[in-house]
């Protein structure tokens, strides 16, 4: 236990903790006014040179031993040290909020390693300390109420401080323990790492170029970066009185890194945010202003010096080869497409001679505006100067991909005649598909290839609806006066469709169901995460999504703005899998898994080519990366498929699905798993019904399979709903009770209340009561009582 006895060393005029701090390897204590948290002394925070020992000694000399104390970040050694501020009390949710994104990155041993704090042992708001590698610079926020303390931001009030009659202590698990010395903290996991850090060039390193005016910073700043819309501004805690300036000077820096160094787009809009939101938070004052345009000038000194010296290369990112004559970029991809698609022409150059002439066209001559006008253009220039490639042969494959990838899928009757629709793009304002829409001129002009006009149902709410995007031959023939048959040329459509317009559309056709369906999806909060509404995948990146694709089989249509208002049926397949023709029965179920119905198979020489280009596009192409996230849970689902028979071990693949957070991510990994297992082997349709299935009976999905019950039992099947309702119950609960005795498993003490299981496993949270209940009753678990406390519970 922690007490003014440790046994350090005393120093003359340095109190005995200090000096116990300074030996573990804490270098620079901080002293703070006695009960309170604030202020620190003068000349011992925020971005400034490392502290010496002489310094430090001479600002605790006659301090008071009953003096709170604080530490900064700084430390001897390979390793730097940060410190997890988890804020988890009154609307303060930092616990819920980094054990969910744990779920993303892995698991942190915040139950096995030195925490602070003066709330008690079994408080959830802490902060927790790790090693991270030297001379990084991280985000201010690990997300909504965790805060990154660093070696230039902020410091940690610890022990002995005592605040508002709460003394700071230190604790491992469930005991109080000494001062920890910074060699035995854990190293962080370099995912974690990754996701936190910043330009790598910290402030402090950075040597000064001569100053310029606040307007000629600007100036500067504007003719070598990409323009654009304002990216999102971390939320920063303007509460923290002591820390506005350095708060708002930190993100400053990190934007101006991200926009000179890697040619992040918005910066001058994401200053006017930082900007704005900064005088907000220090009521405007005209002394506030002036230490904003300060730190504009400062920050933009730093940059240039750090190009000047070398440390940075010099890259006008303006100045650069910009985009040259879309259209006619948009044309020779056209012949290129159809050349290959629909062999209208035969050339002798392959199709990389084609796209390698086709990226030189680009990079030739025309309007450099192109890139600096269309957001979607600068993220793509953004995330190809990250990747290391070519932004114009990125442009060029995503259009290309974008144009050929998205399969024929849905019949249906609407505008007064029969259309054929084939898939759709939905997107929000600004998110590109005003470039596919030029790619359908540039492929078909303004008439279709049977003689038709374009189909454009006018302007407002309709606006860009339907936008064709070539021809090609149906399967029907026509018979002529000699007896012989000839096939008809077809109309291929795909829809280009205003996200948020597209609810209008649906009750335009009387279908409420359906429009209150697409208004949940397109909620108008700019939320582009992936979410599954009557079957309807929407992939989104940040607040720049370049494109969606919405597919069903081709059996769905009967459905779709139907009047029985069911929106579009549950089996289906993701439009990186492309149709295969055949006739389903009338009475073909898509939900029944035990149909006898023969499915085919994919064969690998026509479908494995299209898989391959589909994960690509999404998994490694910039506007679609989804990170390494995807990739590490299509392992562990990889594992889970049995090769003998062809099929996943429903048990694990259940449980492996119903972990991941959000539906994005399982959709990512079905298309790595479809990618996968397709490579070089045949891949059974039952593999997909039974990744439609997983994603049916996951806790995000619950909602709409306790649809499709209520419908079976609004038409009188009574028994179909009752099974379809146990089902589902079934699979959750099965899955709450591995994720129970999971959590219990990696409890350093072997037992768990059910406030950890519910920390540990938010997304079967609500099922954990019946699950443990079971568990007690099946004689697996046991129940541990404690007076005064929550029952806890470990294996029998």
């Amino acid at each position: 236990m922690n007490d003014n006895t440790t046994n350090a060393q005393d120093v003359k005029g340095i109190p005995p903790f200090v000096a116990e701090y300074i030996r573990k390897g804490w270098e620079v204590p901080i002293p703070l006014p006695q009960g309170a948290k604030y202020p620190p002394g003068a000349g011992m925070t925020g971005r400034i040179a490392r502290l010496t020992q002489d310094e430090i000694r001479a600002h605790w000399e006659g301090v008071s031993g009953s003096s709170n104390c604080g530490l900064r970040m700084q430390i001897a050694g390979e390793y730097d040290v940060v410190g997890l501020d988890v804020d988890q009390y009154d609307k303060k949710h930092g616990k819920d909020n980094l054990v969910e994104l744990m779920e993303t990155l892995g698991d942190l041993p915040l139950h096995e390693i030195p925490r602070s704090t003066r709330r008690g042992v079994d408080a959830d708001s802490a902060q927790f300390f790790f090693l991270v590698p030297k001379g990084l610079d991280f985000r201010d926020k690990v997300c909504a109420d965790v805060d990154v303390v660093q070696f230039g931001h902020r410091y940690s009030a610890v022990w002995p401080s005592e605040v508002e009659g709460q003394t700071y202590r230190w604790y491992i698990g469930d005991e109080e323990v000494e001062i920890p010395n910074v060699k035995d903290l854990p190293v962080l996991d370099e995912v974690w790492v990754d996701y936190l850090k910043r330009d790598s060039l910290r402030y402090a390193d950075a040597p000064a170029a001569p100053s310029r005016g606040y307007e000629d910073a600007l100036n500067w700043l504007e003719g070598r970066v990409y323009p654009g819309e304002s990216d999102y501004v971390p939320q920063i805690d303007w509460e923290d009185v002591g820390g506005r300036h350095d708060a708002m000077r930190s993100e400053m820096w990190s934007l101006l890194c991200g926009a000179v160094f890697e040619g992040r787009a918005g910066l001058l809009s994401d200053l006017e945010t930082l900007r704005s939101a900064f005088l907000d938070a220090t009521n405007g004052a005209p002394e506030r202003v002036s230490a904003y345009e300060r730190a504009l000038i400062n920050g933009v000194a730093k940059i240039e010096g750090a190009i000047t010296s070398g440390m940075r290369p010099d890259r006008n990112w303006l100045e650069m080869k910009g985009i040259p004559n879309f259209g006619d970029l948009l044309a020779r991809q056209a012949e290129a497409y159809l050349a290959e698609m629909i062999e209208e022409e035969q050339t002798s150059e392959s199709l990389e001679d084609r796209r390698a002439a086709a990226v030189a066209a680009v990079e030739a001559s025309a309007p450099e505006d192109y890139w600096q006008t269309q957001p979607v253009l600068a993220e793509i220039a953004h995330y190809a100067t990250r990747a290391s490639v070519d932004k114009y042969s990125l442009l060029f494959r995503v259009l290309t991909y974008l144009s050929a990838e998205m399969p024929p899928t849905v019949y249906l009757e609407d505008m007064g005649q029969p259309l054929t629709l084939y898939s759709a793009v939905i997107a929000e304002s600004g998110a590109g598909k005003g470039v596919l829409d030029k790619v359908a001129d540039a492929l078909v002009g303004q008439y279709l290839y049977n003689g038709d006009p374009v189909l454009r149902p006018g302007t407002g709410n309709l606006h860009t609806l339907l936008t064709a995007l070539g021809d090609f031959t149906r399967p029907e023939t026509k018979k002529n006066e000699d007896g012989t048959e000839e096939p008809l040329p077809m109309k291929k459509h795909r829809m280009l469709i205003q996200g948020n317009e597209l609810a209008a559309w649906a009750e335009m056709q009387g279908n409420a169901e359906w429009a209150g369906a697409m208004a949940d999806v397109f909620d108008g909060q700019g939320d582009y995460e992936v979410r599954n509404t009557a079957n309807c995948y929407h992939f989104g990146v940040n607040q720049h999504s370049l494109a969606v694709t919405f597919s069903v089989q081709p059996d769905a249509a009967g459905y779709l703005f139907a009047a029985t208002g069911r929106g579009l049926p549950g089996r289906f397949l993701i439009s990186a899998l492309p149709p295969l023709e055949r006739v389903l029965p009338e009475d073909f179920d898509p939900w029944d898994l035990d149909s006898d119905f023969e499915v085919d198979t994919f064969d690998p020489a026509r479908d494995v080519s299209r898989l391959k280009i589909n994960s690509r596009f999404f998994l490694e192409t910039g506007p679609f990366h989804l990170s390494d996230d995807a990739r590490r849970v299509n392992a562990r689902l990889k594992r889970a498929w049995d090769e003998e028979l062809g099929e996943y071990k429903q048990l694990r693949a259940e449980k492996i699905f119903s972990q991941m957070p959000k539906v994005k991510l399982r959709v990512a990994v079905l298309l790595t798993v479809l990618l996968d297992l397709g490579e070089g082997r045949e891949v059974p349709l039952e593999a997909l019904r039974m990744a439609d299935f997983l994603l049916k009976v996951s806790v995000e999905n619950t909602r709409y399979a306790r649809d499709l019950a209520d419908a079976e039992a609004r038409k009188g099947n009574a028994a179909v709903a009752a099974e379809r309702k146990r089902a589902d119950a079934d699979a959750d609960l099965t899955v709450a009770k591995e994720n129970v005795l999971a959590v219990i498993d990696k409890s350093p003490n072997g037992k768990a209340g059910l406030g950890r299981i519910n920390d540990r496993k938010r997304a079967t949270a609500e099922h954990h009561p019946a699950a443990i209940a079971e568990l007690v009753a099946e004689g697996v678990l046991e129940v541990i009582k404690t007076p005064k406390a929550p029952d806890a519970y470990k294996r029998v």
